[in-house]
């Protein structure tokens, strides 16, 4: 996120829940550590995106 999106939180939501739905769990967790301030959209689709990639022990641990 070199291009200054990682403060906008819908931008950063919207793309954890794109990497999320493209199977690419490496490159949404990226964004995920990356993001300025965590907020309810982005960890809910954190955890959508991690359930949906298989990750379901990941995903639980996110949501703890």
């Amino acid at each position: 996120m070199n291009q200054g999106l990682g403060a906008d939180k819908w931008v950063v939501s919207a793309l954890i829940d794109m990497y999320g739905k493209c199977g690419c769990a490496s490159e949404m967790l990226q964004v995920f550590k990356e993001m300025a301030h965590m907020d309810v959209g982005s960890c809910s689709a954190l955890v959508c995106g991690l359930s949906q990639n298989g990750r379901v022990a990941d995903a639980l641990e996110m949501f703890r």
